[in-house]
């Protein structure tokens, strides 16, 4: 009868470690989630943003909690304005609505956690290490260069520009904006070509923008701001 009842006992401890050991799993935290990317891409020729962060997925999760920053994204947490939450342990990115001309909504910081479902409320992680945010900009004149050829005839100025090639673009349009009056403008459409050679009014500022021919429109992209160096003529 001993051994019997020494038997049962050991069989009830050893059920009783199994379950606990069980409920200690079920409960416990997920591991740090590591964020791989977080870009905002800024397409000039289309005029509009979007913002992409992305993570390696955790297995036996639930889903992750992501907080998104506007401003100094510090690890505290203070500057964080959004949060969302995405369900699904095999999701590994998020892509949230970016305005092109709100720039209260270029998000620079992200931070993300993980989370299990335990009887209908979620057992969260510790959050990831903060991941600032890379900025990028596509379809934008780049490599500008203004050069004063001639200034003898003033007002106006013979000047030499230049900028690099975007492939897939019609031409290019210059706005000289005038040096005694800014929103006095002398707009030159430049096609198949990255250079122009020739005078305009006196103009400190100029802006390039690319253009493409759809349905036989021109389709303007934005512009980007250059100024022109007296300094050097």
């Amino acid at each position: 009868m001993k051994k019997w009842i020494s038997l049962f006992l050991a069989v009830t401890m050893l059920l009783s470690s199994f379950g606990f050991a069980v409920t200690v799993q079920a409960v416990s935290k997920p591991k740090k989630v590591t964020i791989t990317s977080a870009v905002l891409t800024a397409d000039r020729f289309n005029k509009k943003c979007t913002y992409k962060v992305t993570w390696k997925a955790l297995k036996g999760v639930a889903g992750y909690q992501i907080k998104l920053a506007v401003e100094s994204g510090d690890d505290s947490g203070s500057y964080y304005v959004k949060t969302k939450t995405i369900k699904g342990a095999k999701k590994t990115n998020y892509k949230p609505s970016i305005g092109y001309y709100d720039p209260d909504n270029y998000y620079n910081a992200v931070k993300i956690r993980a989370y299990k479902n335990k009887n209908g409320k979620k057992v969260y992680g510790s959050w990831s290490k903060v991941k600032k945010t890379k900025f990028k900009t596509v379809n934008q004149v780049t490599g500008f260069k203004g050069k004063i050829l001639d200034n003898d005839y003033s007002p106006n100025l013979e000047l030499k520009l230049t900028w690099n090639k975007m492939t897939g673009m019609s031409g290019y349009q210059i706005i000289a904006h005038s040096c005694y009056d800014y929103n006095d403008v002398t707009r030159i459409n430049v096609k198949n070509k990255t250079s122009y050679t020739g005078w305009i009014m006196c103009a400190g500022i100029i802006e390039i923008r690319p253009y493409k021919i759809v349905n036989g429109k021109k389709k303007y992209g934005d512009t980007s701001m250059h100024y022109l160096d007296y300094s050097s003529y």
